[in-house]
């Protein structure tokens, strides 16, 4: 009997003992081992870590941007510079051509007068053909 009474008082006093290490918790509030609150800390440290060196990088990335965009701006101002030099470089060799041909035509006039005064004006008889000189 006196075990049925010392198994009756376990049975009783077992959850009883239970209930009673959870402490009574406010409305909202729930209750948490102590490694959940640990393993929370250790999120919100990695997170703040990880937060930081994403700011980092996208500061770095935006960094890097503003040196490509000034670079194609460098760029186009270098292509017009360079469209601007070559449009200038076929336009003077244009002129310097028409020059020298323009020239070229005075040399060959002015040797045609040459040969003809040298020759006095007159027509050399050579047979069938005459020929100036």
């Amino acid at each position: 009997m006196k075990a049925i009474l010392i198994i009756a008082f376990l049975l009783i006093l077992c959850p009883v003992a239970a209930l009673s290490q959870c402490p009574v918790m406010p409305a909202g509030f729930q209750c948490v081992a102590q490694a959940t609150v640990n393993q929370a800390a250790e999120n919100k440290r990695e997170l703040d870590a990880t937060k930081a060196a994403l700011a980092v990088r996208d500061a770095a990335l935006l960094e890097k941007d503003k040196i490509i965009q000034d670079n194609k701006v460098a760029a186009d101002k270098n292509v017009a510079d360079l469209k601007d030099a070559l449009q200038r470089t076929q336009t003077d060799l244009a002129t310097s051509t028409g020059q020298l041909i323009g020239a070229n035509a005075q040399i060959v006039n002015q040797t045609a007068i040459i040969q003809f005064l040298l020759t006095n004006g007159r027509v050399k008889q050579n047979g069938l053909f005459n020929i100036k000189f």
